[in-house]
């Protein structure tokens, strides 16, 4: 990912954007982890996406392996462990910025 890091960030930051612009008057929250070797614990969980500010390029400092798809499959179950996760009226995107190099899970 160190070929990409500025792109990976810039991504992030236009996810974020687009998803404030399109929520309006919805409440939604943001969990945010990230994952190299190992999938790490969540940096945020279930925080108001409104509080959350850009991503800056110092905050990303890629390195290790890439352990993608337990990152994401640890995410699910934190998401599925959630009190309204089988509400119908709840939905949850997952956005992963990858370089498409899964190499640890």
């Amino acid at each position: 990912m160190n070929t990409i890091a500025h792109e990976a960030v810039d991504a992030v930051n236009e996810q974020l954007n687009g998803i404030k612009k399109s929520a309006k008057d919805i409440n939604v929250k943001l969990s945010y982890a990230t994952f190299s070797s190992f999938a790490d614990p969540p940096i945020l969980f279930e925080k108001p996406i409104r509080s959350m500010k850009p991503m800056k390029y110092d905050d990303y400092v890629p390195e290790g392996m890439t352990a993608m798809l337990d990152a994401v499959g640890s995410m699910i179950n934190r998401l599925k462990s959630l009190p309204d996760a089988e509400d119908e009226n709840s939905t949850f995107l997952i956005v992963i910025v990858s370089d498409g190099a899964e190499n640890n899970s």
